[in-house]
């Protein structure tokens, strides 16, 4: 006996980002160590660019 489901998901996918920074480069962003923060596209493309 079997029985069919039908089953939607809708959500965001989280994606975390590992890169080596100093001190300065955190403080200048507000990103503590050991913390998390989300953040947006545009913040995204923004730490991208200066990480490298």
């Amino acid at each position: 006996m079997s029985q069919e489901l039908d089953v939607v998901a809708i959500g965001n996918a989280l994606v975390d980002v590992l890169s080596h920074a100093d001190d300065d480069f955190l403080k200048r962003h507000g990103v503590g160590k050991g913390t998390m923060c989300l953040i947006g596209p545009e913040k995204a493309e923004q730490l991208y660019s200066e990480m490298g």
